[in-house]
């Protein structure tokens, strides 16, 4: 993640404590939106619960010295949050886990969706956190 993040100069930071996510990276957003570009803007770091698995060693003797177990657990590893601006889904954001199984979540924000949609038809609105006037 270091080399994508240095290789595109993405900022990559790890979460703050007690700072909600979204007003943390808004900066980063209104400077995507004011030169009018698409794509990741931020990748923020955070210290998660989520499923893991652990390898272990047979605890009775095998004919394969390298043989191990894999056994699934809820551990705490780094997760990353890539924070995008989407051209047609407007502000989103995506999850991967840095610990095998490496699962990814995606969130949309549907009323980013909305927001580019009436942007797009010329409609005028102003928008203050998930209300639309």
């Amino acid at each position: 993640m270091e080399a994508f993040a240095e290789k595109r100069k993405l900022p990559l930071k790890w979460a703050e404590k007690g700072v909600r996510k979204e007003n943390y990276v808004r900066p980063y957003l209104r400077r995507m939106e004011r030169r009018k570009q698409f794509g990741v803007y931020f990748i923020l770091k955070s210290m998660e619960m989520g499923p893991a698995f652990l390898s272990a060693v047979p605890r009775f003797p095998v004919e394969d010295p390298h043989c191990r177990i894999l056994a699934r657990q809820r551990s705490r590893y780094t997760r990353y949050y890539f924070y995008i601006r989407d051209p047609v889904l407007g502000f989103d954001r995506l999850m991967r886990g840095s610990f095998l199984p490496f699962f990814i979540t995606y969130y949309l924000n549907r009323h980013s969706f909305l927001e580019r949609q009436l942007e797009r038809a010329g409609v005028a609105f102003r928008k203050d956190d998930h209300a639309f006037l």
